[in-house]
């Protein structure tokens, strides 16, 4: 498990995202990358914005219209899970990942995912 790239993480979401940036249903709306007022992302996307050295990042399918994660590198495309990409990234389980990331129902704010990610490292 990677508790360096987590807690951090954990930290930006609680300290300099405000709530009404946070949005868990979608990785980032159009202009979020540029910064751009009125735009929102969940904690994947400002974790790909704000943290672009650890080198995961959004990107669009090519051809497509939808977007997703992949590593720096990466082509993305359909058949890559982004869920795949994030577990490895973070070097935590698929069922850890769709709990922390994915669970609109438990998860709706971002102090909500940072307590779930508080809770994981400390499990470890």
């Amino acid at each position: 498990m990677r508790t360096d790239r987590l807690e951090k993480l954990a930290d930006y979401l609680e300290n300099h995202v405000k709530d009404e940036w946070f949005d868990i249903t979608r990785f980032a709306s159009p202009g979020f990358a540029e910064k751009k007022c009125g735009t929102v992302g969940c904690a994947i996307g400002f974790y790909c914005t704000q943290f672009p050295e650890e080198g995961l990042r959004i990107a669009k399918i090519p051809g497509s219209t939808f977007i997703t994660v992949c590593e720096v590198g990466e082509v993305p495309d359909y058949r890559a899970s982004a869920i795949s990409c994030v577990s490895r990234h973070f070097d935590i389980t698929r069922e850890q990942t769709k709990e922390l990331f994915y669970n609109i129902l438990a998860r709706k704010t971002r102090f909500d995912v940072a307590a779930g990610i508080r809770e994981l490292i400390r499990g470890a």
